[in-house]
């Protein structure tokens, strides 16, 4: 890799730090002023639901972990 192909690379690596910096920023100053995103507005409902599947999996079913799982993991990735 060529100098000038590192030096891009680092560029377009900090242009998308910046990007995604800018984006939590907007996302922050959005949750104080309206008191929560409607992106999060059940992440902390699929959080517990996936602590209690964690403490005691016998007590749910497949399809309940499956969903859960899914849903934990949409909002953990996209928020």
């Amino acid at each position: 890799m060529s100098a000038n192909q590192k030096a891009n690379k680092s560029y377009v690596s900090t242009e998308k730090f910046h990007r995604k910096a800018k984006r939590m920023s907007f996302d922050f100053r959005e949750i104080i002023k309206n008191g929560r995103r409607e992106d999060y507005k059940y992440s902390e409902a699929h959080r517990n639901r996936m602590r209690d599947i964690l403490k005691n999996p016998t007590i749910f079913s497949e399809d309940d972990k499956i969903n859960t799982l899914l849903s934990f993991h949409k909002d953990t990735c996209a928020n």
